[in-house]
């Protein structure tokens, strides 16, 4: 039901040095009765995010790369 769908209340990392890990820590809020279940739609490869809590990490120092992310709650 998309009236259960928690929202996103926190803005994401949209950028970080060549000589760090990437993370983010999402906050969502919603009328969901459900625990939430986080999912990484879309991301570079070796980019994981915790179902539980949410946080995404990857360790780009070897792509140097700018690429899109999608994360889901």
């Amino acid at each position: 039901d998309a009236t259960d769908t928690p929202e996103f209340t926190s803005e994401p990392v949209t950028s970080v040095s060549a000589e760090d890990v990437y993370r983010y820590q999402p906050r969502v809020s919603g009328p969901t009765t459900q625990p939430v279940r986080y999912t990484l739609v879309n991301g570079p490869a070796g980019m994981s995010v915790n179902p539980t809590t949410g946080e995404v990490t990857w360790d780009g120092r070897r792509q140097g790369l700018s690429l899109p992310v999608n994360p889901s709650a």
